[in-house]
């Protein structure tokens, strides 16, 4: 993270650029962040930056404690566990949901996105770049439920804290692919109008993928 700051909106491009190194585990969990050090290497004031921390405190990748500064959050087994669990539940139904609600035009929409992350991995490209919001299988399916409360609980409270661990199990050998044949399975059914299949095949996805995850939390414990 080595490149300044320099045009556009300074909070944005700051959370922008944090956020995608806590992704890629160039920071990981639990490491002390220097608003100091961080402005002054991202060329930035200290007033960005601590609106920059305030949001991404708020997005429950940064915590701050009195006295003690700020630090990339870290859970314990515990809580990614009860964190899962919630997960699974509330998308599940999300897929459900999407199958009764999404338009012919999101469900094909929702088909392409499947098509893209699959030439993305067809060329090689990183595991970042299927997780990108905009390319991001689950937000979509989340959004095409139109249920406002729930994206609000899956979007709002879980779903950044989601994203790295997602992002860090997908990079095992061979999750990736498998993660979007998952999702192709899951897109077929919401497009067909099937709530209960896609239902379940969310299920299955995201136990396969929690599996992963818990797997990859162990192997950097």
């Amino acid at each position: 993270m080595t490149a300044r700051v320099e045009s556009g909106s300074l909070v944005d491009l700051v959370v922008e650029r944090i956020e995608k190194a806590i992704l890629l585990g160039e920071y990981p969990a639990g490491m002390k962040l220097s608003e100091q050090s961080l402005a002054t290497e991202l060329g930035v004031s200290r007033s960005p930056m601590r609106e920059a921390f305030r949001r991404l405190e708020g997005k429950k990748l940064v915590v701050r404690r009195h006295n003690a500064g700020a630090r990339v959050a870290e859970h314990s087994a515990k809580e990614l566990r009860e964190v899962l669990e919630i997960r699974e539940a509330l998308e599940s139904y999300a897929a459900r949901k999407a199958a009764e609600n999404m338009t012919a035009e999101e469900k094909e929409a929702l088909l392409q996105l499947v098509e893209r992350q699959r030439e993305y991995e067809r060329q090689g490209l990183t595991a970042d770049r299927n997780q990108s919001p905009e390319q991001d299988f689950h937000l979509f399916v989340i959004r095409g439920s139109k249920n406002d409360r729930l994206s609000d609980m899956l979007y709002g409270d879980l779903y950044y804290a989601l994203r790295v661990l997602r992002y860090r199990s997908s990079s095992h050998a061979g999750r990736n692919r498998l993660a979007i044949e998952e999702h192709a399975v899951v897109a077929a059914a919401i497009a067909a109008g099937q709530p209960e299949v896609a239902e379940q095949a969310m299920r299955v996805h995201l136990r396969r993928s929690h599996e992963n995850m818990l797997h990859a939390e162990r192997g950097k414990a």
